[in-house]
Parts: C-alpha cells; sequence; structure tokens
C-alpha cells in the first residue's frame, strides 16, 4: 500500500462509524483548550491592572469572567463525555465486524499454520490497538496540536521576540523524541513478537491440558513457555531503555527552555521593553507549550509502538488467502 491507501485504510473506523459523536467530542476538546489561552489572557489584563493599580471592580471582572469560562467548558465536557464512548466502541466494532468476517472466510488450512491461539492474539490485539490509535492521533492529538498553535500566537501577541525560542524548543523536542524512537522500533518489533509467542503458546496449553496431564509433560512445556517469558523480558528492558532516555531527554530540554524563557523575560523587563504582567502571562503560557510538546511527543511514541499490532493484522489478513469458491457454484437444496 501507499502512503495514500495506508491513511484511507487507517482512518476507515473512524470515518464510517459514529462519526458525529467524534467531531462532537473532537470540537468540545478543541475548545477546551483554546479556553485556556483566553483565560492566560485575562490573567494577563488583571496583572495589568494590579501593575497600574486599577480599579478592583476591573480585577473582579476580569475573574469572574475566567470562572466563567471555566465552568462552561466544564459543564459541556460532561454532556458530551458519552460522545466518546459512542465513537471508540464504534471504530471497536466495526473492526471486529469487518475481521471476524474476513476470519471466517480464510483457508483453515492457511489458518492452521498460526494456530488458533497465535490468530485470537493477532485479532485482539488489532482491533484494541487501531482503535486507541485512532483515539490517540485524533481525539487527543489534535486538542492538544490546537492548544500548542494557540498558545503560540498568543505568545507572539503578548511579545513577537519570543516565538523564535518556542519554534527552538518545539524542534528539538521533536527531533529527540524522534531519533530516540527509530532506535526503539527493532526492539519494540522483538518485544511483540516474544509476547505474542508467550501469549500463544499459553493457549496452546490450555487447549492441549489432558496431552499434557496425560504424558506429564509439565515441565517440558513450562521450560518452553518460560522460555518466550524470558526472550520478551530481553527486549522488555532494551525498550524501556530507549524510552526512559526519551522520557529524561525531553524533560530536560523542557526544563532548560524555561530557564532560558525566564530569563528572556527577566531581561526585557530590566530594560524596559518588557512589563511584569507579561512575563507572568508568558510563563503560564511557556509551561503550557512545553506540557503540550511533550504529551504529542508521547503520543507519537505511543501511537508508533502500538502500530505494530493493527499492520500485523493487516498483513496476516491480506497475505492469507481465502477460501477458493465460497461464493461459486450453486446453492444447496434439501429435498423432501
Amino acid at each position: 500500500m501507499n502512503f495514500r491507501q495506508t491513511l484511507s485504510r487507517f482512518f476507515a473506523p473512524f470515518l464510517n462509524n459514529h462519526i458525529w459523536s467524534s467531531l462532537i467530542f473532537l470540537f468540545v476538546e478543541m475548545l477546551s483548550y483554546i479556553v485556556i489561552v483566553v483565560n492566560t489572557e485575562l490573567f494577563r489584563r488583571l496583572m495589568l491592572v494590579l501593575e497600574q493599580g486599577g480599579p478592583y471592580d476591573q480585577i473582579l471582572l476580569y475573574g469572574s469572567v475566567m470562572v466563567a469560562l471555566l465552568i462552561g467548558i466544564f459543564t459541556l465536557q460532561l454532556l458530551t463525555y458519552k460522545h466518546w464512548v459512542y465513537a471508540f466502541v464504534g471504530w471497536t466494532r466495526g473492526v471486529v465486524k469487518e475481521y471476524v468476517y474476513r476470519y471466517l472466510r480464510l483457508d483453515h488450512e492457511e489458518v492452521l499454520k498460526y494456530g488458533t491461539g497465535k490468530m485470537l492474539s493477532i485479532v485482539n490485539s488489532g482491533k484494541d490497538s487501531w482503535a486507541t490509535a485512532i483515539d490517540m492521533l485524533v481525539m487527543w492529538g489534535i486538542p492538544i496540536l490546537t492548544g500548542y498553535i494557540a498558545n503560540l500566537i498568543f505568545i507572539g501577541y503578548v511579545d513577537s521576540r519570543l516565538i523564535p525560542y518556542v519554534l527552538v524548543f518545539t524542534v528539538l523536542v521533536l527531533l529527540w523524541g524522534h531519533w530516540v524512537n527509530t532506535r526503539t522500533l527493532e526492539f519494540r518489533k522483538k518485544r511483540k513478537e516474544a509476547k505474542d509467542k508467550s501469549v500463544g503458546y499459553v493457549v496452546k496449553m490450555i487447549m492441549e491440558k489432558f496431552t499434557i496431564l496425560k504424558h506429564d509433560k509439565w515441565n517440558q512445556e513450562w521450560d518452553k513457555l518460560n522460555g518466550f517469558i524470558n526472550q520478551y523480558e530481553n527486549w522488555a528492558i532494551r525498550t524501556d531503555w530507549y524510552l526512559k532516555l526519551m522520557f529524561s531527554g525531553t524533560r530536560f530540554i523542557s526544563d532548560s527552555a524555561r530557564v532560558a524563557m525566564i530569563l528572556i523575560l527577566a531581561w526585557f523587563v530590566y530594560d524596559g521593553t518588557g512589563s511584569i504582567s507579561s512575563v507572568a502571562a508568558v510563563v503560564i503560557s511557556s509551561n503550557f507549550i512545553s506540557n503540550y510538546v511533550i504529551r504529542i511527543g508521547d503520543l507519537y511514541k505511543n501511537i508508533t509502538k502500538i502500530s505494530e499490532d493493527y499492520t500485523k493484522m493487516w498483513d496476516v489478513f491480506d497475505k492469507t488467502p481465502s477460501i477458493e469458491g465460497y461464493d461459486t457454484g450453486d446453492d444447496f437444496q434439501i429435498k423432501k
């Protein structure tokens, strides 16, 4: 498949199942991130009134609007939470319907080469990971990206000189995350294979329990299963090392960027081109941006991690032939 076909296949459950529920929930989540930026601007104005010795009534007005916005978005989220459930279950239902139907039509001799336990693991992991990946990318990734862009625009509105620093920080974090993540892909693949083997072997042991008991093969079977578990442990240690490196490195870049931002803002105030209210607002907004960039990196890491599950399901079903002649010939007629 080319890139366009892969995208079309990936988003098919989203587009074909409860699309309106998905869009309603997505809209409210995006709105909640925009409200955060609006409240940050109201806080900046509140601080400016304090800085200039303005009337308390104005401070009270800004504070009241901030609280009202928070209550409003919280109420909307409570009213629309079930749309996320409708959407997620709808995606899963669509995948299950398609792939269980396709499984029933697969050539049984070819299915036996994989084993029932392994096929069960492939389908179960594939449908859960596919729905989760859509959820991460669309329902959480788009709102977070909206929050990042809104805060970037806000910082540019407050002091455009800060935008290059924010962009450099963003690029550094994303490049670091991508560099580390690419080095974990092979380890993740090996870890997934070891996990599938262990799950499949557990199913095999359960299905053959009488044979194992009859021939007293428990120790032999356990040694094989434990070997798969040891393989999983080995690859998990290597994978988690890089994931820890990703988390710690991202946090280091983020904390360093925040310190640099504070020093730059302090210089602006010192030379008379900045204000305390602007410093307070930009620090708050930059903290949000830092959090969003880290979360985008986490989403990227998690989506690439679980993509192995549903892409493997795609490959298995695409490469396994269906029953020949199923749709040909005459229908069976019962003679009376």
